[in-house]
C-alpha cells in the first residue's frame, strides 16, 4: 500500500508539472488532450487526501466549508438552470463542464495537493512546489522564445507576432502576464512584508530551489 502510495504521489507531482507546461497549448498540437492530465490529477489529488487521517489533518477543511459549499450550490445552481433557459442543452453542458465544472474540481484539487503530497514527501514545502511551478508555466515561454530564434536562423528575419505553440500572441501574453504578476507580487512581498514565497533568490542572484 506505501509502495502504491509513493508511486501514485510521484506521479501526481509529474502530472501536475507537466501540466503547467501545457496548459496554453492548443489540444491539437498536443499527442493527448489535456483532460487526460486534468482528472486523473482531480481523482489522485482526492484520493490520496482522504485516504489518510493524518493527511486529512493537515487542512483545516473547517476554515473553507462555507466557500466550498457556495462554490458546489453555485455549481450545480447553474447546470439546473441551464436546463430551463437553454436553447441547446447539449451546448450548455459542454459549456458548463468545460468553463466551470472543470476549474472547481482544480479548485478543489488545489486545495488538498499540497497536504497529499506532504504526507510521501514531506521536505516539499509550499514554497518549493509553487516554485516548480511557476519554472513549468515559464517552460512554454522558453520554447516560444527558442522556436522565434530557429525560425530567424532559417529565414534570416524576426517573425513578430508569431506563435506556433500556443493559438495566437494574445495567449501569450497571458502566460507572461500571469507569470510576471507572480514575480511582481513576490518582490513586492519581499520588499515591503519582508516574506518570501518563492525559492528563488532576487534578481542578479542566480535561482535556489532547495531551501
Amino acid at each position: 500500500m506505501t509502495n502504491t502510495r509513493n508511486i501514485l504521489t510521484g506521479l501526481l507531482v509529474l502530472a501536475v508539472l507537466a501540466l503547467c507546461f501545457i496548459w496554453p497549448i492548443p489540444n491539437d498540437q498536443l499527442p493527448f488532450h489535456r483532460n487526460g492530465l486534468i482528472y486523473p490529477i482531480v481523482a489522485v489529488a482526492l484520493g490520496l487526501f482522504f485516504n489518510g487521517v493524518t493527511t486529512r489533518q493537515r487542512l483545516d477543511l473547517s476554515k473553507i466549508k462555507f466557500v466550498l459549499i457556495v462554490i458546489w450550490a453555485l455549481t450545480f445552481f447553474i447546470v439546473i438552470n441551464g436546463f430551463f433557459v437553454a436553447p441547446d442543452i447539449k451546448e450548455m453542458v459542454s459549456a458548463w463542464s468545460g468553463q466551470w465544472l472543470r476549474p472547481v474540481l482544480l479548485f478543489c484539487a488545489g486545495l488538498v495537493l499540497l497536504p497529499a503530497i506532504q504526507r510521501t514527501y514531506p521536505s516539499m514545502s509550499a514554497a518549493r512546489f509553487f516554485t516548480l511551478v511557476i519554472l513549468f508555466f515559464w517552460g512554454v515561454v522558453c520554447v516560444h522564445l527558442l522556436d522565434s530564434l530557429w525560425l530567424y536562423w532559417r529565414d534570416g528575419y524576426i517573425h513578430w507576432g508569431e506563435t506556433r505553440i500556443v493559438y495566437n500572441r494574445t495567449r501569450m501574453s497571458f502566460q507572461v502576464n500571469m507569470i510576471t504578476g507572480f514575480l511582481m507580487a513576490e518582490l513586492l512581498a519581499r520588499g515591503l512584508l519582508h516574506q518570501r514565497f518563492l525559492r528563488l533568490k532576487t534578481p542578479g542572484s542566480g535561482i535556489n530551489v532547495n531551501k
